[in-house]
């Protein structure tokens, strides 16, 4: 009987172990199946016809690894003014709190306590506005602005105003209206009648341009050695300078975002150096998103060999002495008597904004008169490059501007305006002068005609007139000449 037990016992568990192999096999199986019909499902999801897309997995948790990088509002708006010129958020920050400013006592006053329309006065991203109230009051603001002193205005700095204000509102509360300045904009009248007005009472006349670099001043740098090639803080002053007006740089901002990966050195196939210069994104072109569009503003600079203080060379000096071949551009120069050397610190933007400036005092340059700021280097390339018969073409590239903006960069130096007043003064004034080396006597000749008499225009005269009259008996001859379109008449006594 104790056998017969053990067998069954044993038979038993021999047909529960295959019973779960069974079950285990059959589990199997039916994961396969599932895991076939999902990669099914997967490929039917992925464009066939796209490559790339065969080797995405459908997968939820690798889905959520691939874009855990979550963004918050904040970071949106960060990024945002991140690429936007710290003066233009200046300036609409200025614009906003002068009409808070405006707005606040506005409204104490007794006029607007009683108009059903209130003012918006915070004009924060993080408040509600009522567009239609602020456009009710806008044509007001426009009327009763006044600067801290009380005073008026000048109709350019009415115009930035307006402008900055509305682009504040746009970017930053979503205003759906035309900007203010805009033709077609219901507030432009009113804008450009009050700019008339203020014009016509003599306000806003004299406009502050910076000022160009001459070829004096530019002599007179060398001359007293702020700019030179031999010491650390001269080497810094030319490559500030000649950067500044070969690459026709804006006064601040743009030499502040100068980083080193930007300047590329090469040399063509002649064997002659030149700068590869790859510009941020310019002002000129902040509504461009594309990256190509940046690439396509490059400007090559080449060497001149003859010229043993070219840009190039100056550069070229420059970028080996920098303790880095990365990173801001402008390094602090370090002074010492038997090196150049330069500072892992970068200049900072008060030093920069003011450069020029620093550099014609050192030199021992009258400024008294005159506006010399960074920005006059850009107004040097354009002056120098349209004096010197380049195409617009051509120096927009230079310039990165895409309008005609360029002509407002020209200015005239003295040699020009004392060109222009000599040829539109009125005529000197004669009484008689010698036509010739015979001791003739003049009596009468149109003004400034007694210059233009000479060999080449008396033999061009073309005809004695009838009435010229000889008297022999008086030793008097009287001779009625017409020269081109002018008639001279000339008394010779014998």
């Amino acid at each position: 009987m104790m056998v017969e037990f053990h067998v069954f016992d044993y038979c038993h568990l021999m047909l529960t172990f295959l019973l779960l192999l069974f079950l285990l096999i059959l589990s199997i199986i039916l994961i396969n199946m599932s895991s076939t019909n999902l990669s099914e499902d997967c490929e039917n999801q992925i464009d066939p016809d796209v490559d790339v897309y065969l080797s995405q997995i459908c997968e939820k948790d690798l889905d959520q690894a691939r874009f855990n990088q979550l963004t918050t509002a904040d970071e949106i708006e960060n990024i945002i003014n991140e690429v936007k010129p710290r003066n233009t958020i200046k300036q609409e920050l200025w614009a906003v709190k002068i009409w808070s400013s405006w707005a606040s006592t506005r409204l104490s006053s007794s006029s607007t306590s009683s108009n059903c329309r209130s003012i918006p006065i915070n004009l924060s991203n993080n408040s509600y506005i009522d567009f239609e109230d602020f456009e009710y009051w806008l044509p007001y603001f426009v009327m009763e602005v006044r600067n801290k002193d009380g005073e008026e205005y000048s109709p350019n700095s009415i115009k930035q105003i307006m402008t900055n204000l509305f682009r504040y509102l746009k970017d930053n509360c979503h205003y759906p209206g035309l900007s203010f300045v805009d033709r077609k904009s219901p507030f432009f009248k009113i804008i450009e009648a009050r700019m008339k007005k203020m014009r016509i009472n003599g306000l806003g006349l004299q406009l502050k341009k910076a000022d160009v670099v001459t070829a004096d001043d530019e002599e007179k740098l060398w001359a007293t050695k702020v700019i030179n090639m031999d010491t650390s803080s001269g080497l810094f002053a030319a490559v500030f300078f000649y950067t500044g007006k070969t690459l026709a740089l804006r006064g601040r901002e743009e030499h502040r975002k100068l980083n080193i990966e930007q300047f590329e050195l090469k040399t063509d196939s002649q064997g002659v150096d030149f700068l590869h210069f790859w510009p941020v994104l310019r002002k000129n072109h902040h509504d461009k998103v594309l990256y190509d569009q940046m690439r396509k503003d490059s400007i090559i600079h080449y060497d001149n060999n003859n010229n043993n203080r070219s840009y190039i060379k100056i550069l070229k000096k420059y970028l080996e002495h920098l303790p880095e071949k990365k990173g801001p551009f402008y390094r602090r120069p370090i002074d010492h008597e038997s090196k150049i050397a330069f500072s892992t610190a970068p200049v900072g933007i008060n030093t920069l904004a003011k450069m020029l400036k620093t550099l014609f005092i050192k030199a021992d340059i009258d400024i008294s008169s005159r506006q010399i700021s960074n920005h006059g280097l850009r107004a040097t390339a354009v002056t120098d490059l349209i004096k010197s018969g380049f195409e617009t073409a051509v120096i927009k590239k230079r310039t990165g501007h895409r309008s005609d903006a360029i002509d407002a960069y020209f200015r005239s130096d003295t040699t020009s305006h004392k060109s222009t007043s000599l040829a539109l003064d009125p005529p000197l004034e004669l009484s008689s002068t010698e036509i010739n080396n015979k001791n003739t006597n003049v009596n009468h000749v149109e003004p400034n005609e007694i210059a233009k008499v000479s060999t080449e225009s008396v033999s061009s005269v073309s005809s004695v007139n009838d009435n010229d009259k000889v008297k022999d008996e008086d030793k008097e001859i009287s001779l009625n000449l017409r020269l081109g379109n002018k008639k001279i008449k000339i008394d010779i006594s014998l």
